[in-house]
């Protein structure tokens, strides 16, 4: 076959590759060095996506004989441990849904921004609470001290109107009521003449 390719040379034998098998063969090799380049990189490829977010890889396919670890199970996490608060939010939507006429549906965002609402406001009670029972010079705090907190604090007074059981009241004296300087005369009415 040699014979017959090669009897009608043409002018650019070396641009065109039918009349020379030995070029042909080249060719062929080449076709096949690059099929098993792009053959390793796919290779390489899916062995990039089959790796697990440590790094390592994973076997593509893993025999059935071969049983996978079984998982261990996270401790439960409480719904106030998960949003960050104190207050007991499960309790809360508990109550929200006893309370609602709708059927008892309601979302699971609104207990948890009603006890962080409440938690707020019970440590911002407290603290004032507390700092008045410093003042006073004493350790536990009672109810006249949270009286005397919520009643001085100008939004609390605003938002809690209800009597303290045993808050006693505010102690306020009304300027008119304390005694008048001596120092200063009183308006004197003139004496008419008898």
């Amino acid at each position: 076959m040699e014979a017959l390719l090669n009897t009608q040379p043409s002018q650019n034998s070396q641009d065109d590759p039918v009349y020379d098998v030995n070029n042909d063969r080249s060719n062929d090799d080449s076709q096949n060095s690059q099929n098993n380049n792009n053959n390793s990189q796919n290779l390489n490829h899916n062995t990039i996506h089959n790796t697990n977010m440590n790094g390592s890889q994973s076997s593509p396919s893993v025999p059935s004989t071969v049983r996978k670890q079984p998982k261990q199970k996270k401790s439960p996490q409480t719904q106030s441990y998960r949003a960050g608060l104190q207050f007991p939010v499960s309790r809360i939507h508990r109550f929200l849904k006893t309370q609602t006429s709708n059927t008892g549906r309601v979302s699971s965002s609104a207990a948890v921004y009603t006890a962080a609402i409440l938690e707020y406001l019970t440590a911002e009670v407290l603290e004032l609470a507390g700092n008045t029972c410093r003042d006073a010079g004493k350790k536990i705090i009672q109810p006249k001290y949270l009286q005397l907190a919520i009643r001085s604090d100008e939004e609390l007074d605003t938002l809690i109107k209800a009597t303290i059981a045993g808050g006693g009241v505010v102690p306020h004296i009304h300027k008119d009521l304390f005694e008048k300087d001596k120092l200063t005369p009183a308006p004197s009415t003139p004496k008419s003449a008898e």
